[in-house]
């Protein structure tokens, strides 16, 4: 894929090289963003954070001129980026500042997160949505058994 060779390509290469086709790199970050696949625009992403680490000050023009879901998408991505980076900084804290006794942390009584998923994947709605998809399934598993509902019709 086109766009995981952008991304080799703005970790690896040195800026002097990577200047002299820096319009055709930005051409290529805007059209993987858009792409119909989701891997390629992963890697657009990537691609896009790996830019702003090389050319900070064109970063933003190349930001603008992104399609608005890619750019909402780079927006939630930096903000997830920021949050991990906040709730790292707190944890070290909550470490650093144990309670009196030294062989019990505060990070160890504080319960895990659900299956390595941060807060803000778990989303109310969709969680509501998976109940209700399971209830009418086990409904509707139940109304076979009883022979109340036939396939055989």
């Amino acid at each position: 894929m086109l766009s995981e060779v952008l991304v080799l390509i703005l970790e690896k290469w040195s800026p002097s090289i990577v200047e002299k086709q820096q319009q055709v790199v930005r051409d290529a970050i805007r059209r993987a963003a858009v792409d119909a696949d989701c891997n390629c625009r992963t890697h657009a992403r990537k691609a896009y954070f790996a830019y702003i680490r090389m050319f900070p000050e064109d970063a933003e023009a190349l930001f603008l001129r992104l399609d608005s879901a890619a750019q909402k998408q780079i927006d939630r991505e930096r903000h997830m980026a920021s949050a991990d980076c906040l709730h790292t900084v707190a944890n070290d804290r909550r470490i650093l500042t144990s309670p009196r006794s030294p062989s019990v942390s505060v990070s160890d009584r504080s319960p895990a997160p659900t299956a390595g998923r941060s807060v803000s994947a778990l989303d109310a709605a969709a969680a509501q949505r998976a109940r209700a998809r399971a209830m009418y399934s086990h409904m509707g598993r139940a109304k076979l058994h009883s022979n109340t509902a036939s396939l055989r019709e």
